[in-house]
């Protein structure tokens, strides 16, 4: 009797032991699985983390091309810009002197064509009447002397006033009617210019504020 008592004594403590090491076991299996599960999450996140990086640094490395294609643009715009306003001050200043030789030949005209023409008409006018002109080698007071005669007459001159001053200005219109068109064309093209530079300026500014 004292012997299985003894017996049954003994064995509670291994089966209290036995259930320890089972408990301890069982929870050891669970904080296993929990840290499998978060090496898991772990190889996901850094999976993803990589998968972010490498595609954050190929947008950095998009970015850093298209920056440098920018750059790139901006020069090649500027100095388009800078030709442009070269071409425009050379045509400025060409407008200037076809506009200078265009007052020049007027003046060329006035002087060596119309007025002369002017007189010519006016001679041919009295000379057609009978009138006598006078020699060019005759004295001054002879000269006058036959203006004097001719502004007595009371008679109208052939040709009148209007006449002589529509088919000057006839000649005149034909005389510089090149130039004038010369000048035409250039202002035109002046002005596309300055339509094309103030549009390259705006895409300029458009370019700053994309690498800004």
């Amino acid at each position: 009797m004292l012997l299985s008592t003894q017996v049954v004594i003994s064995q509670q403590p291994q089966e209290e032991q036995l259930a320890s090491c089972q408990a301890e076991l069982c929870q050891q299996r669970a904080l296993y699985n929990q840290i499998k599960i978060l090496q898991e999450q772990t190889d996901r996140a850094l999976a993803d983390a990589q998968s972010q990086l490498s595609a954050v640094q190929s947008e950095l490395t998009t970015l850093h091309d298209r920056v440098q294609e920018l750059e790139r643009e901006r020069s090649l715009l500027e100095r388009e810009v800078t030709g442009l306003k070269a071409e425009r001050n050379t045509q400025r200043s060409t407008l200037a002197q076809v506009d200078q030789e265009r007052d020049t030949l007027l003046d060329w005209m006035y002087l060596n064509v119309l007025d002369p023409l002017g007189h010519i008409l006016v001679l041919l006018s009295f000379l057609a009447r009978g009138i006598a002109a006078p020699d060019r080698k005759q004295p001054a007071q002879d000269m006058n002397a036959w203006m004097l005669h001719i502004g007595s007459l009371e008679a109208p001159v052939t040709l009148d006033r209007h006449n002589k001053q529509t088919t000057l200005q006839k000649l005149l219109i034909l005389a510089v009617d090149s130039k004038t068109e010369q000048l035409a064309a250039l202002e035109q093209e002046l002005k596309a210019k300055d339509t094309h530079l103030t549009k390259i300026k705006e895409v300029v500014a458009d370019l700053q504020k994309k690498l800004a």
